[in-house]
């Protein structure tokens, strides 16, 4: 299993104006070629599969970002709460991923087995065939850091997965507001399952790491970014997807025109 190692090689190779700085190193293997669709291998199942496990609960009083917020309004609930603070963090974190290409649907209730999210990755890389990779997801909106026990805990979360969305192939992804400390990193390096880290700050994924059994999912020779923005007199960095030095845009027009609608 490798461990998470950073470095700090810059990518020229990227004709946008816009300033990249790696992550994590590239892999220099043969590309990715998807196999035959089979229950046992999820990352290759068929593009006709659905990409979530059930579609959002109708009788929840809210199904996005903004209708959370009216709901909040509505009913007294307070910002302080951990009602609150969760289920904010839990559609913001929805929505971020979006931008990368995760189509994803809440679980909520008590029963979810500590599985905020649940769907599909559907990175947009520039091969006949990319993977579908199904992804479980815990957030965590918590002021404290998050410790390589949560880590632990993370393995054994998809026992409580829905049909379909168990076994080897399936991505574990912890998100949270603040980032991936060592001790976590090398946590989720030494895992026998597909694990991953991302934080993610006012709606900007800042941090975005996984482990070896991640990338043997088909991103052999995929890595993560950073790219710098300036909004008026606001500055910050968010994580942008690698191919072979050049980088990916997931998000097309219409899936940019659903976050924006159902987000604010």
């Amino acid at each position: 299993m490798r461990p998470f190692t950073p470095c700090a090689r810059q990518l020229s190779s990227c004709s946008r104006p816009w300033v990249i700085q790696a992550l994590r190193s590239l892999t220099t293997s043969t590309p990715h070629t998807a196999s035959a669709p089979s229950d046992d291998n999820p990352s290759t199942a068929s593009s006709a599969a659905p990409l979530t496990p059930f579609p959002p609960d109708p009788s929840s009083p809210h199904h996005s970002l903004s209708t959370f917020l009216t709901y909040a309004t509505t009913t007294g609930l307070s910002p302080s709460t951990s009602v609150y603070t969760g289920t904010h963090f839990e559609y913001t974190v929805l929505y971020s991923l979006r931008r990368l290409g995760f189509h994803l649907v809440r679980c909520g209730g008590r029963s979810d087995a500590g599985i905020d999210l649940v769907g599909t990755w559907l990175p947009a890389l520039p091969i006949p065939s990319p993977p579908r990779i199904k992804v479980l997801v815990q957030c965590k909106a918590l002021a404290a850091g998050i410790t390589p026990a949560a880590v632990r805990e993370m393995e054994g979360m998809g026992a409580g997965a829905p049909k379909g969305w168990r076994g080897e192939g399936v991505l574990r992804l912890m998100v949270a507001g603040r980032a991936a400390t060592k001790g976590v990193r090398e946590a989720m390096g030494r895992s026998p399952g597909a694990m991953g880290f991302g934080m993610i700050k006012g709606g900007k994924i800042e941090q975005l790491v996984w482990n070896r059994k991640v990338e043997q999912l088909g991103l052999e020779e995929a890595g993560v970014g950073l790219r710098f923005w300036e909004e008026g007199e606001k500055r910050g960095k968010e994580v942008v997807l690698i191919w072979r030095g050049e980088v990916i845009e997931s998000l097309d027009e219409g899936s940019q025109r659903w976050i924006e609608s159902n987000m604010y």
